[in-house]
């Protein structure tokens, strides 16, 4: 911008693909905040996409944990000591999906903190972990 105020001060006539050039560097600014504030609206609705997404996700997992507490106590029922095999490989299946929940519950909390949401509390899925 320098350069062509220099130049305009020694009157030096610019070609029109020069002038095209000036006027163009002096809407710059303008353009790029145009773009930015475009982006922004893109940014604002893939985080509500991604919010309701998220939200979806975690009524499932809801669910999941309400399955995780009745399987849980479920295991009074096991009585029949010819049966200890079946009992043992559903103990494992249920201990890897207790796992696997402490890890999905971190990351919803995770991601609820980057977006300034409130983290939800998993205290009862703490609870089954302590009880199983």
């Amino acid at each position: 911008m320098r350069n062509y105020a220099i130049l305009d001060e020694f009157n030096v006539e610019l070609t029109g693909t020069e002038f095209t050039h000036k006027w163009d560097l002096f809407k710059a600014p303008k353009n790029i905040q145009k773009v930015i504030e475009a982006q922004n609206e893109v940014l604002n609705k893939l985080k509500e996409q991604m919010l309701k997404s998220m939200e979806l996700e975690q009524e499932e997992f809801e669910e999941n944990l309400d399955n995780l507490e009745m399987m849980i106590g479920g295991f009074g029922v096991y009585d029949n000591l010819d049966k200890y095999l079946e009992y043992a490989n559903n103990v494992d299946n249920v201990e890897a999906k207790l796992q696997e929940s402490v890890e999905m519950a971190r990351i919803f909390n995770q991601r609820e903190f980057l977006v300034g949401k409130e983290t939800r509390d998993y205290s009862r899925l703490a609870q089954m972990t302590k009880d199983f």
